[in-house]
């Protein structure tokens, strides 16, 4: 087995995962030791030298960010901004997180960062407005997926997790759980948490060294499933796009077999 020092930050409660995620990293050869953060602790954490982050000595270093945390004024106030201001807010958010990213790579040279996209209820305040006038949640959550991405990029030790997909195919009722929430301040169900933990997982396993010889990710159950649930989302939103007229249907029937052709090379 192969020792992993991780360390887990998060803008809410996230102790739950450690569990779920361990299982999953020892599924794929690793044995992996734990610090995590205090509760919204992640931006004091990274900023203090002496804090326990720097002290565990990682080589893992997982950002757990949510959107109802990042974009909690935008989303108590939808009105407040118009279109670009919500870009501009956006741009502010991805670049503090880019900052933070800088100052762990400083201090932990060699660690692996894994950065998450993020997303919001398709419920909201909004619904119904998004699309018909001039205020929006989704177009700022996505303007910060983007700029994230973008940045890691850049960067060879920072690493995407698509958390926005994985949370699209669980279904977005099921990746919440409220009660929880006012309970312990955890949004994320035990179906998020399961995913989630595949999810990252999977992308260590690929990024350390889990790799076959003709280049690609190990094909294992758990990889195949996380594959899979982002391939379904990717399909509803498809069709949703096809529905709204959005799409032709050359054009659907392109990308639908793209989608397939990739889903079967699963099983290769």
């Amino acid at each position: 087995m192969t020792q992993l020092r991780v360390a887990l930050l998060a803008s809410c409660t996230v102790e739950v995962l450690e569990r779920p995620l361990g299982a999953a990293l020892r599924e794929r050869g690793f044995e992996p030791s734990f610090w995590i953060s205090g509760f919204a602790q992640y931006q004091q954490d990274v900023l203090n030298p002496a804090s326990g982050l720097y002290a565990h000595e990682p080589n893992v270093v997982l950002v757990y960010l949510d959107a109802e945390d990042l974009f909690r004024d935008l989303i108590k106030n939808p009105f407040a901004q118009l279109a670009e201001a919500r870009k501009e807010t956006a741009g502010r958010i991805a670049s503090e997180v880019a900052a933070l990213v800088d100052t762990v790579s400083q201090r932990l040279p060699g660690a692996t960062i894994v950065l998450n996209t993020t997303a919001v209820s398709p419920l909201n305040a909004l619904t119904g407005l998004e699309f018909n006038s001039e205020y929006g949640i989704q177009d700022a959550v996505g303007e910060y997926n983007r700029a994230i991405a973008a940045f890691a990029r850049t960067r060879p030790e920072v690493v995407i997790l698509d958390a926005a997909s994985l949370a699209a195919a669980v279904g977005f009722s099921r990746w919440r759980d409220d009660r929880l929430w006012y309970l312990a301040r955890l949004r994320l169900s035990r179906h998020a948490l399961d995913a989630l933990a595949s999810g990252y997982a999977s992308i260590l396993a690929a990024r350390l060294g889990k790799i076959e010889d003709d280049g690609y990710e190990d094909r294992s159950h758990a990889y195949q499933e996380m594959v899979r649930l982002v391939l379904q989302a990717q399909r509803d939103a498809l069709l949703t796009m096809r529905r709204e007229g959005r799409l032709s249907n050359e054009t659907f029937n392109r990308i639908l077999r793209d989608l397939d052709l990739e889903e079967s090379r699963l099983e290769a």
